[in-house]
């Protein structure tokens, strides 16, 4: 009798043990979807500030030049998100298609924002987790836009580079009407006749990798700082 009263002692402490442990189980996930939860909404309420001024990206981004550049003209009139590394987090993109279209993004990393450049953005390559630029929004150099029929492209990624994120140099290439130029983002610059069948190769599986998959910025609806719905990841 007295073993049977200890076997049920020891199953009743045991279905405790385990309902204590189930418990504290279905508690750690609820805190920890809590935080993530918390987390993911962290780059929205940052993001959010840049509706009620966007010169703070000036805090984040070097734009000295560009705002010399432009002088009185220098603004950033939209803004659209998009979570161009495929993190998790969008990046915040400003935008003026009267300033050259030029875009000023950042993103938010570790709990706070980073700033990672600007560029004239023309497209976004999700898949390729990328940022196409064709031509460039001033100077000389380059056949984009400006002279014969405008095959200039760079490509960017976000990436941390000496403990800094940003937009990351990883291609460019342009085809010239005697000639190809290539640079793998290493300052390994290479110039290559147009008769040179490896480099046309070269030029269209960069073309067909990054630009012909990707997305025209003037897709994108780009939205007023005063309306909260773009800050809805596109």
């Amino acid at each position: 009798m007295k073993k049977e009263k200890s076997l049920s002692a020891m199953k009743k402490r045991n279905s405790m043990a385990a309902l204590w442990l189930l418990i504290l189980m279905l508690t750690a996930v609820m805190i920890s979807g809590a935080d993530s939860q918390a987390a993911g909404k962290g780059w929205k309420k940052a993001y959010r500030s840049f509706l009620k001024d966007w010169k703070q990206v000036e805090n984040y981004v070097e734009l000295g030049y560009v705002k010399r550049y432009f002088g009185k003209n220098y603004k950033f009139k939209r803004y659209f998100v998009c979570d161009v590394d495929r993190d998790g987090t969008p990046e915040l993109f400003l935008y003026n298609a009267k300033m050259n279209g030029l875009s000023a993004v950042l993103t938010y990393k570790n709990g706070k924002i980073t700033g990672l450049g600007y560029d004239m953005v023309t497209s976004i390559n999700k898949k390729q987790k990328a940022l196409v630029v064709h031509g460039h929004w001033h100077g000389a150099g380059g056949t984009g836009g400006e002279a014969y029929d405008g095959n200039e492209y760079a490509v960017y990624k976000i990436k941390k580079k000496k403990g800094e994120w940003m937009l990351a140099y990883g291609y460019y290439f342009d085809r010239w009407p005697n000639r190809y130029t290539f640079s793998n983002g290493k300052d390994d610059w290479r110039e290559r006749k147009l008769t040179n069948k490896q480099a046309e190769k070269l030029y269209n599986s960069l073309y067909e990798k990054y630009v012909s998959t990707s997305v025209s910025i003037k897709k994108f609806k780009k939205y007023k700082f005063t309306d909260k719905r773009g800050l809805n990841p596109q």
